[in-house]
């Protein structure tokens, strides 16, 4: 009890102490809770992201059978050849790679896009995972003539149904085709793949056969469909789970063995049809974690921002050290009377460290409050992936952690040193002249500061200079005052006929409209392959070059105002009766026709579809480049087609519109002319100005938050550079005082001490420039249009920490100057 009235005490004194010195208290506090926060939010990003476990009982026995190299998805066939394999594996399921969207509508209901999951029926017992409601999906489900059946997420049984048990007894209408619900998932399941948006409804893999068309699955760029089960293409990942006492190493011993008898048993199969399988090399990867593709591709952007958040973490702990020594050698009378009334050394200490325990925690409590919204703006930065930042044991002891290292890292040291003096002195408020070796050291500290900062400047500099290029980039069209609006135009099945007629109905619908300037139609084919551009030589050879492909009415090129280079746009004559036409990019002309004016050439297109038949294409113009991705990437080789010259084109289409007026009244009569024509029609809209925004929004977000962490590691080193000026004059005091008592004048006294503090800053800039050359051939993925070497970038960085640098020590070397000399001389 004794020991608990002690610590009770120290509380009580240290909020006392905080309270007598609040402007270095909440400076202290808001600081650390920064970078307390900003690190916490990181780190529970990039643990969500990359270390998580499974929500599955036993996520370690869990691995993906997969090539060594990419693509890591095989084909229908190769999955159908694991059913004998039960040795090495207890469990073994197959899954679609990405979710698909579908329009669904309860019975008499709207409907509403939601995303589905094909997996076979092994899938939740494979993961271990019980239903809420209901039953999980089964091996009889996943045959052929099985009735359709699909298991809800928790979420869509919320939204749909309410957490209503009739929902068992329901039929779901997933694009036109009944399924029986049968079983609730857990509540926040999502499978195995990390990051990506969980499935709405989970279906047997066997169910794709009931679609003629299949739904289409869109990249961004071109939308494609999902194969039939019996064509060759790999679009199915296999995960498995280890049997109890299987190792890894036998797994991929008998997997070698498996890849052989595949290979043996369906390459005369294939090569029959025309579809060569080469030889198959299998291992099983661990995947505790799961699989995401975030990971690959936004890594290293966590990594990064991490990196910059324990970088300011760390300048915090040095920071406050100095404020709280500061403070403490102007606590020495205090101190030294304490300890010439009994008061032992170890107590003060005690005392000293609980103060810092204290600044330390209500760092952390203002930290964790940033870290929540802190962490929301780091998975906006790498495009709001659906992670999982619950907080489980592991976690829990980083937060413990973070909170009590920094109160050691910045509290122990200025406890010893403020215990450590003379009482005779102290307790006559006696002048130091200051140790060189601490001076030394002083100053060292604020080059380090000062090289920290300056690297994190230099990354946050190239990373806004990037986003500045990007924008400045010419897109090849005007975003600005051009609506998209998106649908779907026929249920599956339906004739494309009626799909063609319906979508010009619309369009010419959409171009009469009051406000309406231009409008287009964009669709794409079906096939999930890119289609090949086939040039003849004159000597007799081909050349077979990949290409994207999009099928346009005329007025695509006047809706996004698009120079024609030379040629002519595409005409109502541009049908299914006429010579295939097309117009091609200026980078499709330079790739397929170098040195030639391509107007009036010919080259065969080769799609998968033409089923022997020749299929030879005009190019009867050119237009300038059109960004379709990220401008960092470049341009692509785009080959456009009349939209009427489609044989079977994916019902996932979109409309532009280019309006004068406001965008709400717009949309309004959009909705309504669709509706008139067909009102079982849903769009959804978004401005072209937007879509090219969001391709750059993780480069700007970044950006952002790097200068953020920049501007901040700025502040810190003002305040470093203060603090550690401010400590530094006070122990030289005496020092200070015998100059002028000598002659110096208090301009010299000032001139003196800025000379020696802004020589340790040029001196950190000198520091700061090497590591950040190092920094930003680091980010050089992340750069475009800028040097990592830039040298506005440079400058820039330079000229902000000499600004805060001077402006920081010149109060603290005003204040020194001020000593008076006869007060000196009187202690001597």
């Amino acid at each position: 009890m004794r020991s608990l009235d002690l610590i009770w005490r120290d509380i009580r004194y240290a909020a006392r102490a905080m309270g007598n010195n609040l402007g270095v208290a909440v400076l202290a506090i808001v600081s650390l809770g920064f970078g307390i926060g900003m690190t916490s939010a990181t780190v529970s990003v990039m643990y969500a992201l990359m270390l998580k476990a499974l929500p599955v009982p036993q996520p370690d026995q869990l691995v993906e059978v997969t090539p060594p190299d990419p693509p890591d998805v095989q084909s229908y066939s190769v999955w159908k050849q694991f059913g004998g394999w039960q040795d090495i594996f207890s469990d073994v399921f197959a899954y679609n790679w990405a979710s698909t969207e579908f329009k669904v509508s309860k019975e008499g209901g709207a409907e509403q896009p939601i995303s589905g999951l094909y997996v076979t029926g092994d899938f939740f017992a494979t993961l271990g995972v019980p239903v809420t409601v209901g039953r999980a999906l089964q091996n009889s489900d996943d045959s052929p003539g099985a009735v359709p059946v699909c298991v809800i997420s928790y979420s869509f049984w919320q939204r749909q149904y309410r957490q209503s048990h009739d929902a068992l007894r329901r039929t779901i209408i997933l694009d036109g085709h009944p399924f029986q619900v049968v079983g609730v998932a857990p509540k926040g399941f999502f499978g195995v793949v990390v990051g990506e948006k969980p499935p709405d409804i989970f279906m047997p893999l066997e169910m794709q056969r009931m679609y003629r068309d299949y739904p289409g699955f869109s990249n961004g760029l071109v939308t494609v469909a999902i194969p039939t089960l019996d064509q060759g293409a790999t679009w199915l990942q296999i995960v498995a789970r280890l049997k109890p006492g299987v190792s890894v190493t036998k797994a991929n011993a008998r997997l070698q063995i498996l890849g052989s008898n595949i290979h043996r048993v369906l390459a005369p199969r294939l090569e029959s049809a025309r579809q060569p399988l080469p030889p198959r090399i299998l291992v099983a990867r661990p995947i505790p974690n799961g699989i995401s593709t975030m990971r690959f591709y936004y890594g290293n952007t966590v990594l990064l921002l991490m990196t910059m958040a324990g970088v300011a973490l760390l300048i915090v702990c040095a920071n406050l050290g100095y404020l709280l020594l500061a403070r403490a050698t102007k606590r020495q009378s205090e101190i030294a009377t304490r300890l010439a009334l009994g008061a032992t050394r170890s107590q003060l200490i005690q005392q000293l460290l609980t103060e810092s325990i204290v600044l330390s925690l209500a760092g952390a409590i203002v930290g964790f409050v940033i870290a929540h919204w802190a962490s929301r703006v780091v998975i906006r930065v790498i495009s709001n992936p659906i992670l999982d930042l619950s907080w489980d044991p592991k976690l829990v002891m980083f937060a413990v952690g973070i909170t009590f290292l920094p109160a050691v890292l910045f509290g122990l040291a200025p406890a010893l040193r403020a215990t450590h003096l003379q009482l005779y002195s102290a307790m006559n408020h006696g002048f130091s002249l200051g140790r060189r070796r601490d001076r030394l050291s002083n100053a060292l500290l604020i080059a380090a500061q000062v090289a920290l900062s300056m690297a994190l400047l230099i990354s946050a500099g190239l990373l806004t200079r990037t986003v500045q290029a990007l924008l400045a980039k010419d897109p090849g069209y005007e975003p600005k005052g051009v609506l998209i609006a998106q649908t779907t135009l026929n249920q599956t099945g339906e004739d494309p006929q009626r799909q063609a007629s319906l979508g010009n109905e619309l369009l010419n619908g959409f171009r009469s409209l009051p406000g309406v300037i231009s409008a287009s139609w964009t669709a794409s084919a079906s096939k999930s392959t890119l289609p090949h551009v086939v040039i003849r030589q004159p000597e007799g050879l081909e050349r077979r070059l990949a290409s994207y492909r999009f099928f346009i009415s005329s007025d695509y090129f006047q809706t996004r105002r698009t120079p024609t280079r030379s040629g002519r746009d595409f005409n109502n004559n541009d049908n299914q009766t006429s010579p295939a036409v097309a117009i091609v990019s200026e980078m499709a002309a330079r790739t397929f026709f170098p040195g030639l004016n391509p107007i009036g050439l010919r080259y065969q297109e080769d799609d998968g579809e033409n089923k022997g038949q020749e299929n030879i294409v005009e190019v009867v113009g050119v237009v300038k480049d059109i960004e379709y991705r990220t401008p960092n990437y470049g341009p692509l080789p785009v080959v456009y087609r009349p939209v009427f010259q489609c044989s079977v084109c994916s019902p996932n289409t979109r409309y532009e519109v280019r309006f004068a007026g406001s965008m709400p009244e717009i949309i309004q009569r959009l909705k309504s002319a669709a509706a008139s024509i067909d009102p079982g029609l849903t769009f959804q809209f978004r401005s072209l100005a937007d879509e090219r925004n969001n391709s750059i929004q993780t480069n700007r977000a970044i950006a952002l938050l790097a200068t953020m962490f920049g501007l901040f590691t700025g502040l810190l080193v003002m305040i470093g550079v203060y603090g550690l000026t401010s400590y530094t004059t006070s122990q030289r005091t005496r020092e200070i005082a015998l100059r002028m008592a000598l002659g110096a004048q208090r301009h010299n006294v000032v001139q003196m001490i800025l000379g020696e503090t802004m020589t340790m800053v040029f001196i950190g800039i000198a520091l700061g420039v090497v590591a950040g050359l190092g920094a930003a051939y680091a980010l050089r993925e992340l750069l475009w249009g800028v040097t990592p070497t830039d040298p506005l970038t440079f400058v820039s960085a330079a000229s902000l920490i000499l600004l805060i640098s001077g402006i920081a020590c010149l109060r603290p070397a005003r204040h020194a100057s001020q000593a008076d000399p006869l007060v000196a001389l009187r202690f001597e």
